[in-house]
């Protein structure tokens, strides 16, 4: 399992008051990158907006990628959330049609919510404390496993078959949020054939 960096890891608070304040921070750190984007979202910003003191924020954000990071695992815990419940809705579907539900959920996920086609599909990030997109997943992959190994279907851990059709699947909406800002239908429908194409390999049912 890939750790982050310390220096892009939050510290987490215990008090409710102090939890609050930072999710004031968060809330206000995604409205200015959705107003200018990464190149110019900074801390000094983001203190002068909430008029705070630098250092309050770094208290809790020793940099802006903890902020990024803490922003995207918001955002990747509530999908995951969602994700199972929908999952759970539909054991009954063959695995196939499980799969196009989930991407179909996932696609329309990201085109309601922009700043996580920023934060997860937007470009690479070269920065080495920031690596929660390659983390995110790997732990989307340990979920898609097992969902399959509850229907009695199993992938090969290595190469780590279930992560790599997530990475499959990211990277062809990855395109899509490039070229057209969002994910379209059209995109959609080729993430389920590629990944479905890819685990069909593996499964034989």
């Amino acid at each position: 399992m890939q750790t982050l960096d310390e220096r892009a890891v939050a510290r987490k608070p215990r008090l409710p008051k102090t939890i609050a304040r930072l999710n004031g921070i968060l809330d206000e750190a995604e409205k200015i990158i959705l107003e200018i984007g990464l190149e110019g979202f900074s801390i000094p910003i983001l203190a002068a907006r909430l008029n705070y003191t630098r250092a309050s924020i770094y208290r809790f954000y020793p940099t802006p990628h903890a902020i990024l990071n803490e922003l995207s695992l918001r955002y990747f815990d509530e999908s995951a959330e969602k994700v199972a419940t929908l999952a759970a809705e539909h054991m009954d579907l063959p695995w196939r049609e499980l799969v196009g539900k989930l991407v179909g959920f996932i696609a329309d996920y990201y085109n309601s919510k922009p700043i996580t086609l920023i934060l997860l599909l937007g470009g690479a990030m070269t920065d080495k404390t920031y690596r929660i997109q390659e983390i995110t997943n790997q732990r989307l992959g340990g979920a898609l496993r097992l969902l399959l190994e509850a229907r009695g279907l199993s992938v090969p851990v290595e190469p780590d078959v279930a992560w790599l059709a997530v990475d499959i699947s990211d990277t062809i909406m990855r395109h899509s949020n490039y070229r057209h800002g969002r994910i379209t239908d059209a995109y959609r429908d080729e993430v389920i054939r590629a990944t479905v194409a890819y685990l069909e390999t593996y499964i034989k049912d």
